[in-house]
């Protein structure tokens, strides 16, 4: 018929084969980077991964300790100058240290959606007494020791109230007092965690004082 245009031949295998620069699909979550000055699209990583492993999110670790002190020369051996060694070899005696001063992450609500009225220390504002928490609560007249020799030290400190417990707690049944220390941590368990160097540095001073002087 006139105008009619002709009858398309089938496609060769060639032709139905996508090109080799060709995205066939994308997966949810995926990565792409568009270049306006070509028209090309990259693909830049199939998912989001986390920037730093667990381990790599704080510099150190140390939960829970016993201040474990004796006399220059006597118990020189490597197992008695061990504070975990120590407290082991105490409870399987029947004996148990009187203070167990756990470290661990005081998780704050210092961030611009949370309410300051749990959880309230500041990032920058010292190392925090963690007072009350799920597992344990410091008798007050011991906060009260901590904060006192931190004004004498020139320690920069906060207490305060914080959900989730200390591995302290667990030597409570032994009839010890668990002392929870900790630093300020904001978004805490996100791939976003922040923490303040001078938090960290205030609380390496405390728990000197504390040796020397508790």
């Amino acid at each position: 018929m006139p105008g009619q245009s002709p009858a398309a031949e089938p496609a060769s295998d060639a032709e139905k084969k996508p090109a080799a620069n060709g995205i066939a699909a994308l997966p949810i979550g995926g990565r792409i980077k568009v270049d306006p000055w070509n028209d090309q699209l990259r693909m830049l990583k199939s998912k989001p991964v986390g920037t730093l492993a667990e381990s790599e999110k704080m510099p150190f670790e140390v939960t829970p300790f016993v201040l474990y002190l004796m006399r220059q020369g006597e118990h020189t051996s490597t197992e008695a100058a061990s504070a975990v060694a120590a407290a082991k070899r105490m409870a399987a005696q029947g004996k148990a240290p009187d203070f167990v001063f756990a470290v661990d992450t005081f998780v704050s609500a210092d961030s611009p959606l949370e309410s300051r009225r749990f959880a309230d220390a500041i990032l920058g504002q010292g190392f925090v007494v963690r007072a009350v928490d799920n597992s344990n609560i410091v008798p007050p007249n011991l906060v009260q020791k901590l904060v006192q020799l931190s004004h004498a030290g020139n320690i920069a400190v906060q207490y305060g109230v914080t959900g989730g417990g200390n591995d302290g707690a667990a030597f409570s049944s032994f009839g010890s007092t668990d002392v929870a220390l900790g630093w300020p941590l904001r978004y805490s368990h996100s791939p976003g965690e922040v923490v303040d160097v001078r938090d960290l540095e205030a609380l390496a001073k405390i728990i000197a004082a504390a040796a020397r002087s508790w």
